[in-house]
């Protein structure tokens, strides 16, 4: 059973879901300013051994061959709906031409990821010159799981090229995440009291969202917002492996450790008033992905698909222990479609609108006004992204986020052994020295609350 539903011979509709349309919520609110906040860029360095003009003939069918095996990549936006359409050899070839793209224009990733706006298709970029691959995106066509999991099927298919024949790809189309969780539908509004106390519900776990949050010393808050910059501490296998192990001998996760820590370290650095707020307030990001209907929870075969949800989280400033212990909590809470989940799985879709509407109505300034540090832990990426692809050997990967508030958006993950620590920023708001100092007094903190000794 699927969403999808062929409005005429070979094109393919439906309407985002609650998730989606929150992510294309954000991307519309952002345009004004020629931006598209949270559209995603991941990549990877990789070693072939292969002249240059080989290595892009393979790439350029990998990436048609993604077409293929997961249709969702190139789909477009059409208001409220998601439109995929079979291409015949013409548009194939003007898809590719217009999607892939060969670039020594910019002398890293960095530099090119700066320089996007908003785009309707996703685009997979080449860069020669450092034997990388970079692929931009909206956020409503992927999360971070489903980036490493695209990669690994992409080095696949570059290393085991085939014959791809296009017309019947349509039942690779992923279900959105409300159908694969069993959320329900957009239609929930009803008059019946399981419906209003649905809504009820769904109202009060909104409401958490607009308690007032501490907030990080962002500068230059009267100036329209500039260019997105990516900052990366990458941590040693020893520091790594040591910092796994003292939070396991706590009790902590991961996620719980650094999050603790991320919002210790603003604590120190936030500016004090009498007005401060109390609380730290955000959304916390949980993958559903194990949680799905059998048929959609393997990552390699729905990588392009956001099966994510974001909870409200609403902490008082407190030392780091009694923080992390709050978290430890937080992370732990079963998620729906669980029987015992603490936030019962027909309210997920209401919510979800809620926050739609929140940014739909909400005022520029008003967004810009954000300025809480953000954490995404998607934990062990090995299991998604394997190093070694016949003659090819992916190197390193990395992602990075399109900032438009005053927000720090961090993303922490694991792969080959090595913790990596990713915050994605606006210039204008951030200097780069301030987001360094930042990131190394979190991963200090880590190690000196949990005490880690690094052998």
């Amino acid at each position: 059973m699927t969403s999808w539903k062929e409005t005429s011979p070979g094109r393919f509709e439906r309407p985002f879901d609650s998730i989606e349309r929150f992510f294309l919520a954000l991307a519309r609110q952002s345009l004004p300013l020629n931006r598209e906040h949270w559209a995603l860029s991941f990549f990877a360095q990789f070693d072939l051994k292969a002249s240059q003009a080989d290595t892009e003939s393979a790439l350029r069918h990998a990436w048609k061959t993604m077409r293929y095996d997961h249709p969702q990549i190139a789909c477009i936006a059409c208001e409220d709906t998601k439109i995929y359409e079979v291409p015949d050899q013409l548009a194939l070839d003007a898809w590719l031409d217009e999607t892939f793209i060969v670039t020594t224009a910019f002398s890293t990733k960095d530099d090119l990821m700066a320089s996007f706006r908003p785009c309707k298709k996703a685009t997979l970029y080449y860069l020669p010159h450092t034997s990388e691959i970079l692929i931009h995106t909206s956020h409503w066509r992927i999360d971070l799981i489903g980036m490493a999991a695209f990669l690994q099927n992409l080095f696949k298919a570059v290393a085991e090229p085939r014959q791809i024949h296009f017309g019947d790809e349509g039942v690779n189309l992923s279900p959105s995440r409300d159908q694969a969780a069993e959320y329900g539908s957009l239609d929930y509004i009803g008059s019946s009291v399981q419906a209003k106390q649905r809504e009820e519900a769904a109202t009060d776990l909104f409401m958490q969202l607009l308690v007032p949050s501490i907030g990080l010393p962002a500068q230059n808050l009267d100036l329209a917002p500039g260019l997105t910059r990516r900052l990366e501490l990458v941590l040693d296998t020893n520091t790594t492996s040591a910092i796994v192990l003292a939070s396991k001998q706590r009790g902590f996760t991961i996620a719980t450790a650094f999050h603790a820590a991320l919002i210790v370290a603003l604590q120190e650095v936030a500016p004090l008033s009498p007005s401060t707020p109390s609380n730290y307030v955000t959304f916390g990001i949980f993958s559903v992905r194990p949680l799905l209907l059998p048929t959609s929870n393997d990552a390699s075969a729905h990588p392009a698909a956001v099966y994510i949800t974001g909870l409200p989280l609403v902490l008082q400033l407190s030392t780091y222990i009694d923080l992390a212990l709050q978290l430890k909590q937080y992370y732990k809470q079963p998620l729906p479609p669980s029987a015992n989940s603490h936030v019962k799985k027909d309210i997920i879709v209401p919510y979800t609108c809620k926050t739609v509407d929140m940014i739909d109505q909400a005022r520029p300034g008003e967004v810009l006004a954000l300025r809480e540090p953000i954490l995404s832990s998607a934990g062990i990426l090995d299991k998604y992204l394997k190093p070694m692809h016949g003659d090819i050997t992916v190197k390193t990967f990395g992602m990075g986020l399109q900032m438009t508030t005053a927000q720090i958006a961090c993303h922490l993950w694991t792969w080959q052994g090595k913790m990596t620590l990713n915050a994605s920023y606006n210039e204008t708001f951030y200097d780069q020295g301030f987001v360094q100092r930042y990131l190394e007094r979190v991963i200090e903190i880590v190690k000196t609350e949990l005490a880690v000794r690094i052998v």
